[in-house]
């Protein structure tokens, strides 16, 4: 399996961009039609106060990269949006192709679809991809997302082991030079080669990341790029307050460029802040319709959704990719029988049963990493 599938394809987001999956249990609103038709909006009902971040560079979360590359970012590649294991692969999304390796998969080659373009109308080039890719480099303004391309990227390291290129905000002319080398664009500016420093077969499920997508350079405002990032995909932001983030159509995206995306509503909406408790009664009652728990459902109403029949078809209950454990400053702790101690009175079950039990958050893990991976 690759490192990346599991991660992000738990939390796929449907081609019709009309579901979400976000969390391991999820409530959406009933469907209206067997067939889906256009228009309306699509309102999502979250507890959180804001998602964690927008900018493509920085988001690293299943959920929002699932919710933004749904919406509003398209990337290289894409998880095929179809149920089942065929979901698991990836699709040409910006580009034409999923990738050409060679070199032992330590070069590889993707070439852009024609006729993407941003919100503005701008074509979307080699030089936008590129560019999306150096601001990785800046982590001291970017902070947050998948850092791989720092990694994996053939550019040399300084005595420390930092990378000599550090992003397009400052930079010396031995670093522009190794970056450019790295991550080539064709001279017509459709073709972006990435040369890697050893070989990553599934590099191109990386590719289904923002931090591979375009960014014009000249509406880079660095880290307040959070606030209102350029879309590439069906919809574009109009608001983003302490209340809500509003997405309405965004004109310039084709159909025709884009064979993952089909956009049914009008606009897209997500609510921020709202009660937990609230949020239940809202779907329960289903007081608005076309709306989708963005969370899930509390411990307490879990069973009023998944015991009651007629919520059969608006629910879903999946196992992430994730382990969560606790971990204890072992500085503090040095004494190896107290160690012991704590692990054997550790209330493990009362835990499980705190969260949801076994029905819904999940079986004992065997370590730090959850078996799906």
């Amino acid at each position: 399996m690759s490192r990346f599938s599991a991660r992000a394809r738990v939390l796929a987001v449907a081609a019709s961009t009309s579901l979400v999956i976000s969390g391991f249990v999820a409530v959406s609103a009933p469907a209206q039609s067997a067939t889906p038709q256009a228009g309306g909006i699509l309102t999502m009902l979250e507890h959180e106060p804001r998602l964690d971040h927008l900018d493509p560079t920085r988001i690293y979360t299943g959920r929002d990269l699932a919710f933004m590359n749904a919406f509003h970012t398209r990337t290289l590649v894409a998880y095929n949006p179809v149920p089942g294991e065929a979901g698991a692969g990836i699709v040409p999304d910006l580009a034409t192709n999923t990738g050409i390796p060679s070199n032992q998969a330590k070069v590889w080659k993707f070439t852009l679809r024609p006729g993407t373009k941003f919100e503005d109308g701008t074509p979307i080039t080699c030089e936008h991809v590129r560019y999306g890719v150096s601001r990785v480099f800046a982590q001291d303004v970017l902070p947050g997302g998948p850092t791989y391309l720092i990694t994996w990227l053939d550019i040399p390291k300084d005595a420390d082991g930092n990378s000599i290129y550090t992003g397009p905000y400052k930079n010396t002319p031995a670093g522009v030079k190794a970056f450019n080398k790295a991550v080539a664009c064709s001279k017509d500016n459709r073709t972006i080669t990435f040369t890697l420093n050893k070989s990553i077969a599934d590099f191109n499920y990386l590719a289904t990341y923002g931090v591979i997508s375009p960014v014009q350079k000249s509406k880079d405002t660095g880290d307040k790029y959070d606030l209102n990032p350029q879309s590439t995909g069906p919809y574009k932001i109009v608001e983003n307050s302490d209340t809500q983030l509003k997405m309405v159509r965004n004109k310039y995206w084709s159909k025709a460029s884009d064979p993952v995306r089909t956009p049914y509503p009008d606009e897209v909406v997500i609510l921020y802040g709202m009660d937990e408790e609230v949020i239940d009664q809202l779907m329960l009652e289903d007081t608005i319709p076309t709306a989708i728990n963005f969370g899930g459902p509390l411990p307490t109403n879990r069973d009023k959704f998944f015991k009651d029949d007629k919520f059969k078809n608006r629910r879903m209950n999946n196992s992430d990719p994730y382990a969560r454990y606790y971990a204890f400053n072992l500085k503090k702790m040095p004494c190896l029988e107290v160690r012991a101690a704590m692990y054997y009175a550790w209330p493990i079950k009362a835990l499980l049963d705190y969260a949801g039990g076994p029905d819904y958050a999940g079986s004992y893990a065997t370590g730090a990493i959850s078996p799906l991976v």
